[in-house]
């Protein structure tokens, strides 16, 4: 995992990302690899707790410097960091006397296939996303405001033990921008995008549905496009498959259906990559984007979102998060596409 790293270096990890807590299943503390032992530097007050979660070494210590001259003793002359740690901070530790090196960060690898504890976690977080979208079945009203229906299925997360401070929420012209997150009132469409992660486990789940609430043709017709798009993307996705290949294809069938996509340059249409990675971070690798190299592998958990972006229409959007297997992919968020919600103001 550490090619880069010699006898006489140690490779070091800062806390308040998700690559930290991934590697020590703590959001504290300061990690340390050498030789591909793992060692954890906390606090006298953290100490105990470190031990119900970190596998490795718990070393305590009452400064920070105390970590350096602790290397300094084990003969260590240069410090590997991650690509993500400051400037500043790397320039603290060069005047400490070590050479200091940035390298990606080999976790960020490592994440990309899920454990059978991980895949559990987030079929968890699946779970309380369609109760969650349930939910707002019941209380999406026309002419709603659209942050009152946000703040709602919010608060329901948060008492289940998830947030979900960003929760989509966006209709009328707002749904024409993919990341509005509550703006305006409920129109003749609105489209929701619920993304949770547990306050337990850290991880994520992602499911976006766009609720017809007056016909309306023309966004109909953008749905069943982006159903369709979606649908068979999800069908040939299994391991082995290049993840631009799904990009590709949604870009195909939205265009065979009159659409503009952005790998012919559209400003309208579909304008954004085909899905993403999800886990710890609700945005992470791989990326089914153009100009993706990644090869799809058992285990990965990817979304697959087409969405449809007008100025003067609006937008649509249809995701659902899923397991890549061997041969095929398990649809974690299972619900119906088409929905339609006749409702009075």
């Amino acid at each position: 995992m550490f090619k880069e790293i010699k006898n006489n270096s140690a490779f070091i990890q800062f806390p308040g990302n998700a690559n930290f807590y991934y590697a020590t299943n703590c959001d504290f503390g300061l990690h340390v690899i050498i030789n591909n032992k793992n060692y954890l530097f906390t606090s006298f007050m953290d100490y105990e707790l470190a031990k119900e979660y970190f596998k490795g070494k718990i070393i305590p210590v009452k400064k920070k410097k105390e970590v350096f001259e602790w290397l300094k003793k084990k003969g260590i002359e240069e410090i590997f960091l991650p690509q993500e740690v400051s400037y500043i901070k790397a320039k603290e530790i060069e005047k400490m006397g070590f050479k200091v090196n940035f390298i990606q960060n080999p976790f960020i690898e490592k994440r990309k296939i899920k454990s059978a504890k991980e895949i559990k976690a987030i079929k968890e977080c699946c779970e309380i996303t369609i109760k969650t979208f349930k939910l707002a079945l019941k209380i999406i009203r026309k002419n709603a405001k659209c942050s009152e229906i946000k703040k709602r299925l919010e608060n329901y997360l948060y008492s289940h033990g998830y947030v979900c401070n960003d929760l989509i929420v966006s209709s009328g012209k707002y749904s024409a921008i993919p990341h509005a997150t509550g703006k305006g009132n409920v129109e003749n469409h609105v489209v929701i995008d619920i993304f949770p992660m547990s306050r337990k486990t850290k991880y994520h789940a992602d499911f976006t549905r766009t609720v017809v609430i007056e016909r309306n043709q023309e966004i109909e017709d953008m749905i069943k496009a982006c159903v369709q798009a979606k649908n068979i993307a999800i069908s040939i996705i299994k391991e082995g498959v290049k993840a631009n290949e799904i990009f590709h294809k949604i870009c195909e069938i939205l265009e065979e259906n009159g659409y503009k996509t952005i790998r012919k340059n559209a400003k309208e249409g579909f304008i954004h990559a085909a899905g993403h990675g999800v886990g710890l971070e609700i945005h992470e690798a791989p990326s089914l984007s153009e100009d993706s190299q990644e090869v799809l592998k058992a285990g990965m958990i990817l979304t697959v979102e087409p969405g449809l972006y007008y100025k003067k229409i609006g937008g649509v959007r249809v995701e659902d998060t899923v397991l890549v297997r061997k041969n095929k992919a398990e649809i974690l968020t299972k619900y119906p596409d088409i929905i339609k919600k006749r409702c009075r103001s």
